[in-house]
């Protein structure tokens, strides 16, 4: 953020804000191989880490995508972007995690399913970014 207020700074510039960054092996051997229950997170010792993250996470190869957009890009000014994968780390429904897990916070759009507590809309909008990767289908 700082090189944007620079008096030399690019005309465009990109602020990528990450949750964990993950390949399809470590996705199957913290995901699909674990107990991703919102009982079993909260036994686990990486509880506060993923809760703290919004139980957020995105592979590397969609990572790598919205990077390579950044670079190619041509809007003006500065914009910061989240990523996430399309979905949570969770294996209960997103609006159960929501109201479960923060209760106190005002929903800013509907939640479906196992929908992202991660807004990437912007990234969306701004570079035709969306995320393709879900620890869901892995095998």
């Amino acid at each position: 953020d700082g090189v944007a207020r620079r008096e030399d700074a690019p005309p465009t510039i990109a602020s990528l804000r990450f949750p964990w960054v993950t390949s399809d092996d470590d996705l199957r051997e913290t995901f699909v191989e674990a107990d991703r229950s919102l009982a079993g997170l909260r036994d686990s010792p990486h509880y506060h880490t993923a809760r703290n993250t919004l139980f957020a996470y995105v592979h590397v190869a969609d990572a790598v995508d919205l990077v390579r957009r950044c670079v190619e890009a041509d809007f003006d000014g500065h914009e910061r972007l989240w990523l996430s994968a399309p979905d949570t780390s969770v294996e209960a429904e997103s609006g159960t995690v929501a109201a479960e897990e923060f209760p106190d916070a005002t929903l800013r759009r509907s939640l479906s399913g196992y929908d992202s507590l991660v807004d990437t809309s912007k990234a969306e909008e701004l570079l035709g970014w969306e995320p393709e990767r879900s620890w869901r289908s892995l095998d």
